[in-house]
């Protein structure tokens, strides 16, 4: 955000402050409450077990480094064996690795379920939430993304910040 006035940086709008922002109008505000009743599956939210990248625990964050690479995404779905939802990693998570400390890149190769065992656990929610739930979740949580589960606990889909954002674009540039 910059000041018209002296042409000053005064602060920065980020995509959890718009989504916070959209979580917090009013019930009134247009046709928002019977919007926000509406399930992930009604607003096209839930994109199909196909588009969900994942990796089990057991492969290595080098491992899971290419998949982010090769897919050109921010984050994929840590499970166990069967399929379960554990964790997410993405990019961030590489903060607790130090690749100044030669012994700390050994962390490439091992596990990647060992680097998010300490991790705080992840929101995710069934795709018959509501985008009122979505939105608390994102609000209240500091993530970027719920993962989607069905109900055998396994991911399904993603919904991001930029998701949310895009439909609510989209709701507002309709005629």
């Amino acid at each position: 955000l910059v000041n018209p006035e002296t042409n000053t940086l005064t602060g920065m709008l980020s995509q959890s402050d718009l989504v916070r922002y959209v979580a917090s109008l009013p019930a009134d505000f247009e046709n928002w409450e019977a919007l926000k009743k509406k399930t992930l599956e009604e607003l096209g939210l839930v994109r199909g077990e196909s588009d969900t990248c994942q990796v089990k625990s057991s492969q290595t964050v080098q491992e899971a480094l290419k998949v982010l690479s090769d897919r050109n995404i921010n984050a994929v779905a840590v499970t166990d064996a069967d399929g379960t939802l554990l964790q997410d990693f993405s990019a961030a998570n590489l903060r607790k690795i130090s690749l100044i400390i030669p012994s700390s890149c050994q962390k490439l190769f091992e596990p990647v379920g060992d680097l998010m065992a300490t991790a705080e656990p992840i929101p995710a929610a069934p795709p018959t939430a509501t985008l009122a739930e979505i939105l608390a979740l994102l609000s209240t949580s500091g993530v970027y993304r719920i993962w989607i589960i069905n109900s055998e606990g396994k991911p399904s889909s993603v919904v991001t910040l930029t998701d949310i954002l895009h439909l609510i674009q989209g709701l507002v540039d309709e005629p």
